[in-house]
């Protein structure tokens, strides 16, 4: 796949392994490994295999997976079913494709200080093209900074140069947030009662780039509608092709 080069969600293991499914390691770590970082790979190989709108990896209700992914993801695979099919995850996540899937969160986790920020940066890389860690830093913050983190990332304008798009996006992610870290149970399901949990963990109201929004299915519309998102997509495409 091109994007897996962009995407980086193939990775040798994650956080959670095959022994937390009760696998035998020695048969299913590598099969465990390659179906859990391709879900989110295979989803945008079929849309765009089956010409749909590119707008669908992030506005579509379905995801892709294997009998694996069938049997330890709460997803509604095709009985006696083969190889990779669309299905739909069952445990309420919100329909922002491959947003929505185990194999991206489980690529690009988070913890209790960070509080989805890596997530939300990765957002911005992988579909806008607007990568935060690339943005000028000052590095004249005012003493607060180490005195109360917080606060400073709320007022100071050193920090505020990038958490002030960067924290609301943050705080509407948090039916993905993993309470308890290295958990098969928090990373394998979804947890809507989470969801109101951003306004109060960052002190911001959940937002994409000043428009707030009531839930993170309303950000995969906001990014579908993005100039920056065709932009990116052009721009990712025309890399890997020549």
């Amino acid at each position: 796949f091109w994007m897996a080069d962009i995407w980086h969600t193939r990775v040798d293991e994650f956080d959670i392994v095959t022994d937390d499914f009760d696998l035998d390691s020695e048969e299913w770590w590598y099969k465990f490994n390659r179906s859990v970082g391709e879900e989110p790979l295979r989803l945008m190989a079929h849309i765009a295999a089956n010409d749909y709108p590119w707008s669908a990896i992030v506005t579509a209700n379905y995801t892709m997976a294997n009998p694996l992914l069938g049997d330890i993801f709460p997803i509604d695979y095709p009985e006696n079913g083969s190889g990779w099919k669309p299905a739909q995850y069952t445990d309420g996540r919100p329909p922002v494709g491959v947003l929505a899937t185990n194999g991206l969160w489980w690529r690009y986790p988070t913890d209790s200080f960070n509080k989805n920020r890596t997530r939300a940066a990765a957002i911005t890389r992988l579909l806008l093209c607007d990568d935060y860690l690339l943005r000028p830093v000052i590095f004249e913050a005012s003493p607060q900074v180490l005195e109360n983190t917080d606060l400073a990332l709320q007022t100071d304008p050193a920090c505020l140069t990038c958490h002030a798009s960067l924290d609301p996006l943050a705080a509407s992610m948090f039916g993905f947030w993993w309470i308890e870290q290295f958990n098969p149970l928090e990373a394998t399901y979804y947890h809507p009662e989470r969801e109101g949990m951003g306004a109060d963990q960052l002190s911001t109201t959940p937002a994409w780039f000043g428009q707030t929004v009531t839930s993170f299915a309303e950000v995969g519309q906001h990014i579908a509608k993005d100039p920056r998102f065709r932009q990116c997509a052009v721009k990712q495409f025309t890399q890997s092709l020549l």
